[in-house]
């Protein structure tokens, strides 16, 4: 295509010819260098056209820069703390998961729990951008991170329950002997039409949603999670924690359950490992409270800048029971019943005359012969558990699952797990009271 004659007339270095792409861009009219010319005999010399050194653009020559392709080697400058911080807290995770995992499938496992910790609620669909500006990226670089990449990857993450298993298995034989493990779990909303997890839990009146039940092992005096694992949402919790116990081959630890927890449902797993105890906080209306007189305290916890009565018995079936009384929780009860009450249009004595000698109370079940003193240590330190879930929920926004299938919903749970380990980490290295103080249990 000939070149105008006015584009041609622009001045520019000698030796140079200008040579129209036939684009409608602004380097269409681009300038080449003569670089040599081919004189063959009987013909007229032929020159050579060299690279490209400029453009002809607004009626001037305009030099082609070498280096002026945009952000060739990614951005200047990336988000560096937070992950810094994160990659520091791996204290060998990372080692955990190459163990299992290929190491870019392992890579990718971890810069999604890293994006998940860094970005509360993220989707799948920012992954990317928010990783290409983090030191993520530094860390793990060349991963694919488009949405349909991590969706499939998910999926296929969640169907190798074999590799899972083993990381689980590793995790949980490295744990201390004297270490305590406590089993609970969460529901996590799933309204999902595709997965056979997603259903109505008990909790299904006050939330009038589908729910998934997601349990977790975890490590007191570590003060972490250890393993975890996917069930429906209506699935009741005894078969729930028998599940869970027997199939991450859990044979050492104390099961501090909610209240109602049945542990006739789990007597099959304490007679087959003699390592295994629970814990069980009793609903106030139990008739062993009343049969055995557990309101009738006896004695006091010392030590301790709380107020508690405490009362301990041994049942005919050679388990125990463990009640205690806090006075500053019993005045808050009564308070709130008070307020109540002058809010309503009567006085209901005999609701209150029914009530008030348990405010403040709390029972326990177990098979372990402990003072008073180790089983209100151990629940206390239950809380750590509590504090962790509500982590879990409220600051990393795991109560709500963001994948569809069943595999992909199990896979999600396992980076989750990833997250929440870190996580721990980090929230018990920026703890500023110290590592708290641990009560060994003496098996009687």
């Amino acid at each position: 295509m000939a070149v105008p004659e006015h584009i041609r007339k622009v001045p520019r270095p000698r030796n140079t010819v200008v040579i129209d792409s036939g684009s409608n861009g602004a380097k269409r009219y681009a300038v080449h260098s003569r670089r040599a010319s081919i004189c063959k005999p009987g013909c007229n010399p032929r020159p050579v056209n060299g690279p490209v050194i400029g453009h002809i653009i607004d009626g001037k020559f305009v030099p082609r820069q070498s280096a002026a392709s945009l952000a060739e080697d990614g951005p200047d400058y990336l988000s560096y703390g937070a992950a810094a911080l994160l990659h520091d807290e791996l204290r060998g995770l990372d080692d955990e998961l190459f163990k299992v995992y290929d190491v870019k499938d392992a890579c990718m496992i971890l810069a999604l729990a890293l994006l998940r910790i860094e970005h509360k609620g993220i989707k799948i669909s920012r992954c990317r951008q928010h990783y290409e500006k983090s030191f993520i990226s530094v860390f793990y670089p060349g991963l694919p991170l488009s949405e349909n990449t991590i969706s499939k990857f998910l999926n296929l993450l969640g169907q190798d329950a074999g590799k899972m298993n083993a990381f689980i298995t590793a995790r949980l034989a490295a744990v201390c002997r004297d270490h305590h493990i406590i089993i609970d779990g969460t529901l996590k909303q799933n309204t999902s039409i595709v997965n056979d997890l997603s259903a109505f839990s008990r909790k299904a009146r006050v939330k009038g949603c589908k729910e998934i039940s997601v349990l977790y092992a975890y490590d007191l005096e570590a003060q972490e999670p250890l393993c975890a694992q996917v069930y429906p949402g209506n699935m009741i919790d005894a078969r729930a924690y028998s599940s869970f116990v027997s199939e991450n081959k859990i044979e050492r630890g104390v099961l501090i359950t909610d209240k109602g927890f049945p542990p006739k449902a789990i007597e099959g797993l304490l007679r087959k490992h003699e390592g295994l105890h629970f814990l069980t906080p009793l609903k106030r209306s139990d008739k062993k409270i009343a049969e055995n007189a557990m309101l009738d305290f006896e004695d006091c916890l010392r030590g301790i800048d709380k107020r508690i009565r405490c009362k301990k018995v041994k049942m005919g079936n050679g388990r125990f029971l463990y009640s205690f009384r806090d006075s500053w929780k019993a005045q808050a009860e009564d308070n709130s019943f008070m307020d109540r009450q002058r809010r309503s249009d009567s006085y209901d004595k005999k609701n209150y005359d029914e009530h008030c000698g348990s405010y403040g109370t709390i029972v326990f079940e177990s098979d372990l012969d402990m003072t008073c003193a180790e089983v209100y240590a151990c629940y206390e330190q239950r809380w750590q558990l509590e504090m962790f879930f509500d982590v879990y929920k409220n600051s990393l926004d795991f109560g709500v699952t963001r994948v569809q299938s069943d595999y992909s919903v199990r896979g999600s749970e396992f980076v989750d797990l990833i997250a929440s380990i870190l996580t721990s980490r980090i929230v018990k290295r920026m703890s500023i009271s110290g590592p708290p103080t641990f009560v060994k249990l003496q098996v009687r």
